[in-house]
């Protein structure tokens, strides 16, 4: 799978997927091509690369929502006003001369239509004022307050159209689509409502909130000539014909889904989806509990041909087991210990003379126990233990609703039935498990799956567990075992100032939704991590796995797959002594191992100073394959790689005033070696 098969957020301004699905089947033109060949006229849909709206003057941005909006509060400024803003790519990856361009938008809800007119504007300002203009994605969160003019396109004022059931508004952008495509490619629109009922707000499908054409697009007509491209997209069209196929008879699935069919081109087709836990990348379907009920998984699937891209996004339902199954075994309290594979240990003494820390276990009070189902609180009981001294909270199985962060206390075990089994979902803001504790230790959360709302304007964290004090008030001996954490806004794990931290099969992927700066797993100030069986993989928009300041590290046995950015990210003063030990990073869209001397606090300004990039580092037995570049590494130091394999798209090691041994391992691009800080990729 690729990364660019990923739906792309709001607010980003990453474009790696802009020509879509084929929604008209090609159509001979009479005219003759240059290359002597007949032209061919098709028809191709792309999605926005950005999309989201505005409220009146509210200087509060809006985060990757399921909606665009539109209302008409009496002035563009008014509270209740609502503009919808959009910008598409209409220049990459589209082959041929642009004929024609039409913007479509559909309603949520059709009756809901009404005698409403809306207009679409061109935005010649289209740098929606990035917040941060060299972070590795930038981030674009338009407010009421700096939201861009526009110039009214003549013929874009109609009504919205309701015609079997479906609600759309179409307007016509041809020529400001000729206009772009002849420059930068960037095509920024905005959506106002000139007519509308006082307190009336329509709501469209967003790019994220949609499947199919349910979402924004634009149906661009284009004439090819060149006998190549038509061959592509011919061959591009049977492929996605065919994924649509198989998704049309599979809307329910109870059994694997036969993605990698034959009648698809393997090298062509990639997948990519929304809930891995319950269909996999390459269709394995896990069905949930009875107790956890059905789920519904959307699908994306990019198909690939020569220079064409073209792209859909299916639902499919996956309904809970009829008969409820009883866990396995009732899992133990008692934190486990992770067995470090003998290379490490022999790493450890070989290449730092055992100068090493390693992870302090917690301590546990396993002679308290209270048992909590669903409904009941799960804070009186972390309450209620804390008070006798510590012990043992065991969730049993079914979903836990909570819309407050559950506060950790020390000598606390928060224990779940299995993570197929017991399931925290967090509808609040801020974090689902945290504490308010100045120093937090000896705690243990295991077996469970900790679960966001992906598509909430919510800001939540997964688990965050801050040290005030960095020598003073760190927390300390940290476990996180058998668990998932998935699809909350912000950072799945973050932890600061903290020490001995122990994530052993864990599951953290598809959060950080908000922004470029949010990942799956973020260490910041921390020391002594053992990370042993993770997955850190499909974050939303940052990375799989930041660590910044940290020390007496080590990664074995991990993987992160399919980042929009990059995979992993080392910086930060005192980030030394990190051990990455199999570890497997593909599909990222910039750099899977991005070791950089950039204050994290002030990513502007290049830092030449080996205090802020990693040192002692290594990499042992690992697969960095199948991403756009395997490392981008700005003066990191003392850097040793050995039995590795490193085989990605446009290079291999970007090494700027970084000199790594490099034993036993093999590169399909030989590593460059720089001096010059503009040869090497500022994101």
């Amino acid at each position: 799978m690729v990364p660019s098969s990923k739906a792309l957020p709001l607010g980003s301004l990453l474009v790696v997927v802009v020509a879509s699905a084929l929604t008209a089947s090609t159509v001979p033109a009479a005219a003759d091509g240059s290359a002597g060949g007949p032209a061919l006229e098709v028809t191709q849909v792309i999605y926005p690369v950005i999309d989201t709206d505005v409220h009146g003057t509210t200087t509060v941005p809006s985060h990757w929502l399921p909606t665009l909006e539109v209302a008409n509060g009496g002035t563009p400024d008014s509270p209740e006003s609502r503009a919808s803003y959009l910008r598409f790519d209409v220049k990459s990856n589209i082959p041929g001369t642009l004929k024609d361009a039409r913007l479509e938008m559909t309603l949520k809800d059709p009756a809901a239509a009404g005698p409403t007119t809306l207009t679409t504007g061109f935005v010649n300002n289209d740098t929606w004022v990035p917040t941060r203009e060299r972070a590795e994605q930038p981030q674009f969160e338009m407010t009421g307050a700096t939201k861009l003019p526009a110039t009214d396109i003549a013929g874009t004022s109609a009504s919205v159209q309701v015609s079997h059931g479906t609600a759309k508004y179409s307007a016509q952008v041809g020529q400001a689509a000729l206009s772009e495509r002849a420059g930068d490619g960037k095509l920024s629109l905005r959506v106002t409502a000139d007519q509308v009922d006082p307190g009336k707000v329509l709501s469209f499908f967003s790019d994220e909130g949609g499947i199919g054409d349910q979402r924004p697009h634009l149906v661009l007509t284009t004439v090819l000539t060149d006998p190549k491209e038509i061959s592509d997209v011919k061959q591009a069209q049977r492929d996605l014909a065919s994924a649509q196929a198989l998704l049309e008879t599979n809307k329910t699935a109870t059994a694997d889904l036969p993605l990698t069919s034959r009648a698809l081109s393997p090298e062509a087709v990639a997948w990519s989806s929304w809930d891995s836990d319950v269909i996999s990348d390459d269709g394995k379907v896990t069905r949930p509990q009875k107790a956890v009920g059905d789920a519904t998984v959307k699908l994306d699937v990019t198909v690939t041909n020569g220079p064409i891209k073209l792209t859909d996004r299916f639902e499919v339902n996956v309904p809970a087991l009829e008969t409820a199954q009883t866990p396995p075994a009732s899992p133990a309290a008692k934190v486990e210990t992770v067995e470090l594979e003998p290379t490490v240990n022999t790493l450890i003494t070989e290449k730092w003379s055992n100068q090493f820390n390693h992870v302090q276990y917690p301590q546990q009070n396993l002679a308290n126990e209270l048992t909590v189902a669903p409904g009941g609180s799960i804070q009186a009981a972390i309450d209620s233990l804390a008070a006798q001294g510590g012990g043992v909270v065991r969730l049993t199985e079914g979903v836990y609703t909570v819309g407050t962060r559950i506060n950790l206390k020390n000598l606390i075990t928060l224990v779940g039935a299995g993570r197929d089994y017991t399931v925290i979902q967090y509808e609040g803001t801020g974090t689902a498990i945290g504490t308010t504790q100045r120093i937090l230790s000896d705690v243990v959360v295991k077996d469970l799956t900790l679960k966001g709302d992906r598509g909430s304007a919510n800001l939540a964290h997964g688990v965050l567990l801050e040290g005030v004090d960095p020598v003073a008030s760190r927390h300390s001996r940290i476990a996180l075992q058998n668990i998932t954490v998935k699809d909350f806004t912000v950072h799945g794990v973050h932890m600061k100032r903290s020490s001995n931290i122990i994530m052993s099969n864990a599951n953290i992927h598809q959060n950080g939704s908000a922004n470029g700066l949010y990942h799956n797993v973020y260490w910041l100030f921390d020391n002594n991590i053992l990370q042993s069986d993770v997955d850190m993989s499909n974050p939303v928009r940052g990375k799989g796995a930041k660590y910044t300041s940290t020390s007496n590290v080590i990664v074995q046995r991990a993987q992160i797959r399919n980042s929009t950015v990059n995979g992993v990210q080392a910086d930060g003063a005192n980030d030394d002594k990190i051990l990455f030990h199999k570890f497997d990073i593909t599909g990222s869209g910039k750099t899977a191992l991005w070791f950089i001397a950039e204050i994290f606090s002030n990513p502007n300004q290049y830092t030449e100073d080996t205090a802020n990039a990693p040192r002692d580092v290594i990499i042992s037995e690992s697969k960095i394959t199948g991403n756009k570049r395997g490392g981008v590494w700005k003066i990191a130091s003392n850097v040793t790689v050995l039995n590795s394999t490193f085989a990605n798209t446009d290079s291999d090691l970007l090494l700027m005033k970084s000199y790594p041994t490099l034993e036993n391992t093999t590169f399909t691009h030989p590593p460059q070696y720089f001096t010059d800080p503009s040869q090497v990729p500022l994101f």
